[in-house]
C-alpha cells in the first residue's frame, strides 16, 4: 500500500436474499476498477445449484453449513493473493461466512439454537473469522 492508504479492507454487504447485494458489489466493483479476483459474488447461488438445495431447505443445517464452507474458501482464496497496491479495498463480497449462522439464528426452526451453535464452532469459520487482519 502507497502512503495514501492506510490499512487494507475487505467489504461485505449483508442483507436479505435477493435485497440487491450482487447489484450493489458490482457496481462498485465496477466504479473502483476492483480487481475481479478479488471479488466473491454468488456464493449461495453456486451452492445451491451445484449441490440440489433450493430455498425449501434454507432453513437446514446442510445447506447453510455447505454454504459457509463455499464462503470461507473463496474468502481465503482471496487472503492469499498479493496485496494490490493500488487499492485499499482487497476483498469484495455479496455476503460473508456470517451470514449461514444469521439464517440459523432467525429460522425460528426447531433446531436453530443447535444449529447456530455448531456453525459457530465451525473450525472453518473460526480460521477466516479474523478477515481484517489482511496484509
Amino acid at each position: 500500500m502507497d502512503s495514501r492508504h492506510k490499512t487494507p479492507i475487505a467489504v461485505f454487504v449483508v442483507g436479505p436474499s435477493s435485497s440487491g447485494k450482487t447489484t450493489l458489489c458490482n457496481a462498485i466493483a465496477a466504479k473502483i476498477h476492483l480487481d475481479p479476483a478479488r471479488h466473491i459474488k454468488e456464493v449461495a447461488r453456486t451452492v445451491m445449484q451445484t449441490q440440489g438445495f433450493s430455498r425449501h431447505t434454507v432453513k437446514a443445517y446442510e445447506m447453510q453449513h455447505a454454504i459457509m464452507l463455499a464462503q470461507v474458501k473463496e474468502e481465503e482464496r482471496v487472503l492469499l493473493l498479493p496485496p494490490d497496491e493500488t487499492y485499499r479495498v482487497q476483498l469484495l463480497s455479496d455476503r460473508s461466512a456470517v451470514d449461514p449462522i444469521v439464517y440459523a439464528s432467525t429460522s425460528g426452526g426447531p433446531d436453530a439454537r443447535e444449529m447456530r451453535r455448531k456453525l459457530l464452532r465451525d473450525p472453518s469459520f473460526l480460521k477466516v473469522l479474523p478477515v481484517g487482519q489482511l496484509r
